[in-house]
C-alpha cells in the first residue's frame, strides 16, 4: 500500500497517478552515420510527443482542458522549429541525440531561466524533466 502526507482529515477515494523519475543519464558518443542518428531522434521526439498528446487528453477529462495545456506546450516546444534545429546541426556535426538535446535543452533552460515570469519558468522545467 502507498502512503503519503494527508492534505485534509478523512479519506480519499479516486484515482492516483504515479509519477516516476528516470535516469536523464547518458554517455557522450561520436556520430559517423549522422542520417540514422537524425532519425533516431526524430523517432524519439514522434514518440513523446504521442504519449504526451495521450496524457493531455487523460487530464482534460480528469483535471480539465486548462490543466491540460501545459502538456500541449511541452509539445509545442518539443518540435519548436529553432530548437530542432540545433538539435539537427549538432547530430550533423558528429553529437548523438542525447548529447545535441541536453545541450540544446539546457541552452533554453537557462534562457528561460532569466524570465521574470514564474509561470514560463515553471513550465519550461516540467518541459525538461519530462
Amino acid at each position: 500500500m502507498l502512503k503519503g502526507v494527508a492534505a485534509s482529515e478523512g479519506i480519499g477515494i479516486g484515482k492516483v497517478m504515479i509519477i516516476e523519475e528516470h535516469s536523464l543519464d547518458y554517455t557522450p558518443k561520436d556520430v559517423s552515420d549522422t542520417d540514422a542518428e537524425i532519425k533516431r531522434y526524430q523517432d524519439a521526439l514522434e514518440d513523446f510527443c504521442a504519449e504526451t498528446v495521450e496524457q493531455a487528453e487523460a487530464l482534460k477529462e480528469s483535471a480539465g482542458a486548462k490543466e491540460a495545456e501545459i502538456l500541449e506546450g511541452h509539445i509545442q516546444m518539443a518540435k519548436d522549429p529553432m530548437m530542432d534545429g540545433e538539435v539537427t546541426g549538432m547530430i550533423n556535426d558528429g553529437k548523438c541525440a542525447e548529447e545535441a538535446i541536453d545541450v540544446t535543452y539546457t541552452k533554453y533552460m537557462e534562457m528561460f531561466s532569466q524570465i521574470p515570469d514564474e509561470m514560463m519558468k515553471q513550465c519550461f522545467r516540467r518541459f525538461l524533466t519530462k
